[in-house]
């Protein structure tokens, strides 16, 4: 038995951006704007738990927060 993951919420660092971003990209309805790029892991994180709580779907972390900033 297969399963088939459902839509979820990326927060990734990207070189000094964090981004934010539903797989599969067509999960999203067209009226929902989301901006994708983050200066800092705080404003991702919030946009991703955001976006998390208007769709239901689940976040699925990829940074690495670091211990000295």
């Amino acid at each position: 038995m297969t399963m088939v993951a459902g839509p979820e919420i990326h927060l990734t660092k990207d070189g000094p951006f964090y981004r934010v971003r539903v797989e599969p990209r067509d999960a999203l309805p067209d009226h929902i704007l989301v901006s994708e790029t983050h200066l800092g892991l705080l404003s991702a994180s919030l946009a991703a738990r955001l976006l998390s709580n208007a769709t239901g779907f689940p976040i699925n972390g990829h940074t690495k927060a670091s211990a000295h900033g």
